[in-house]
């Protein structure tokens, strides 16, 4: 492993750092870039903070053909959520809280969201504005 340390920024098999903390995985490594193991059960495991108002906060650009991006298990799961998306924004202005595209043309047999309810209640919609 090499570390380097340019201009206050830090990087782990980087000689050019461009972040703060610059962490670059290997295939020939073969284990995870990052691993955040963390024991305490009544404490957040991994609290981030941002001060973006006109940048994303946190961008995922995956290459990954047949695997998901991204993927939650939560099988302790009683009675929360797996994800959780709150708002307190006082503003009127026009704004969704969840939003999902699939941009090409050409992909015609892709789903914007399939939801898959083991048993139970597949689909639960509330709220005070609900378009007729």
């Amino acid at each position: 492993m090499m570390m380097t340390i340019v201009n206050g920024r830090v990087g782990i098999n980087d000689d050019s750092p461009d972040a703060t903390l610059d962490v670059q995985g290997t295939s020939a490594a073969a284990v995870p870039t990052l691993l955040v193991d963390h024991g305490d059960a009544d404490v957040i495991g991994v609290d981030i903070n941002l001060a973006n108002t006109t940048a994303v906060g946190i961008d995922v650009a995956a290459l990954n053909t047949t695997q998901a991006v991204m993927a939650i298990t939560a099988s302790a799961l009683t009675e929360g959520n797996a994800l959780d998306l709150f708002s307190n924004a006082s503003s009127a202005a026009k704004r969704s809280m969840l939003r999902i595209r699939n941009g090409h043309a050409s992909a015609v047999s892709a789903s914007a969201c399939e939801i898959i309810g083991g048993t139970g209640f597949g689909l639960i919609v509330r709220g005070s504005q609900l378009a007729a």
